[in-house]
């Protein structure tokens, strides 16, 4: 009787155990739900399961090849590390008459600042889940965020060189400014952990940027009154809305966004298509300058 009773007891201890790996595992698979998750990556209530348990280097390489809910994000901006690599054929229509140095040095900038972030974007989704636990996920946060800074820096000075092209001190002013300002921000973002703080600097980089779009737009700026640096900049900023809002998962909460269609899934896309549309703004600048130094 003693023996069948410690067995029963064995068995419903064994039960209870089960049941409470299952509520935080999903069956079948490497993954767990909201809840067990340690509190650094906790960022998104209304995403319950699809994560990655901590997972050591290889394991994080390898859940490239199944599905949880970073997938889209590491596939979306894989891709477009691809395609902006490829795109290099764009400048050729540029390149092919180029013979100014100040060109060349933008498209340079221009290739880099819209390809590595991506690449970086990729390195932080894959390891952001690592068992060395915060410090490592301290580290692939600033290398994704050092990647941000520098598609928002690098790709902005163009921009500013076009826009005050016929003021030769404000242009080289502005210039020096806006770097000044961005390696500080930058800085800040590398030694400051707090959300709020990072957001703040980056919405000061944000309107330095809408500054600049105002004066190309007004009658005192240079170069074509284009707006591709709009649509690049509405695309910023809604995706980021939508991303810290968690909208439209918020809204939809009996509708399981845990892998695709959710804010920052969506974000994943908005910002690189707003780039494609900015590319465009940048040819032709470009081309201005080229006219320009011709004349």
């Amino acid at each position: 009787m003693e023996l069948e009773e410690t067995v029963k007891e064995i068995n419903t201890v064994a039960r209870a155990q089960h049941v409470k790996m299952a509520s935080s595992s999903e069956a079948g698979s490497q993954l767990v739900k909201f809840k067990a998750l340690p509190t650094h990556l906790q960022f998104n209530p209304y995403i319950t399961s699809g994560y990655r348990r901590p997972l050591g280097t290889r394991d994080c390489m390898k859940s490239v090849c199944y599905t949880h809910n970073e997938s889209l994000n590491i596939y979306s901006h894989a891709f477009f590390v691809i395609f902006f690599l490829l795109s290099f054929i764009q400048y050729v229509r540029v390149w092919q008459y180029n013979q100014n140095p100040v060109v060349s040095l933008f498209i340079l900038i221009d290739y880099f600042a819209t390809t590595l972030p991506f690449g970086l974007s990729v390195l932080y989704h894959t390891f952001m889940c690592h068992s060395g636990g915060y410090p490592v996920y301290l580290v692939m946060l600033r290398i994704d965020i050092a990647g941000i800074w520098l598609l928002a820096t690098f790709g902005e000075l163009e921009n500013i060189y076009v826009t005050l092209y016929f003021y030769s001190i404000l242009r080289t002013a502005g210039i020096s400014l806006y770097v000044i300002f961005s390696i500080l921000i930058f800085h800040n973002l590398m030694f400051n952990n707090n959300k709020k703080t990072r957001s703040l600097l980056f919405t000061f980089q944000f309107l330095l940027r809408v500054l600049v779009i105002i004066i190309r737009l007004s009658p005192y700026g240079c170069g074509q009154k284009h707006y591709y640096f709009i649509v690049l900049e509405i695309c910023n900023s809604v995706g980021v809305v939508i991303n810290a809002l968690h909208i439209p998962e918020r809204w939809l909460a009996n509708v399981k966004m845990n892998y695709f269609l959710n804010g920052h899934t969506i974000m994943h896309f908005l910002i690189p298509f707003g780039i494609i549309f900015a590319r465009q703004g940048f040819l032709i600048d470009m081309e201005w300058l080229l006219e320009q130094s011709q004349s």
